[in-house]
């Protein structure tokens, strides 16, 4: 009876054994897969950002290309009417011109 106890518990060490390993061939598995996909969703988030930048940036360039244009006209309309104060202030409080000034908020200055 003691002879197939030892045996026993020889084969019971072993699935003890074989069990571990596999736990532990698991868990470097998961580890080295969760690394690489961190990695890989780390850069995706970095170029998404980038993506989101890029766009922001150009969106604010254009802007301010469209309030460039707007003073531009106005110092074009000053310059040709120096003399009348009449013709630059209907410029101004046009509907045009409202609708067109009212985009300098986009440099600080109140719309209207």
């Amino acid at each position: 009876m003691r002879g197939g106890g030892t045996v026993r518990g020889g084969f019971i060490s072993r699935i003890y054994i074989l069990g571990l390993a596999f736990i532990a061939i698991v868990a470097l598995t998961t580890f080295a897969s969760h690394s690489y996909y961190k990695a890989s969703l780390e850069q995706e988030m970095q170029r998404n950002i980038d993506f989101k930048l890029e766009n922001i940036v150009e969106k604010i360039s254009g802007e301010l290309l469209h309030v460039e244009s707007i003073l531009d006209a106005a110092e074009i309309v000053v310059e040709l009417e120096k003399d009348n104060d009449d013709q630059i202030l209907e410029f101004f409080s046009a509907d045009i011109g409202a609708k067109q000034f009212s985009d300098l908020h986009l440099l600080g200055y109140p719309p209207g």
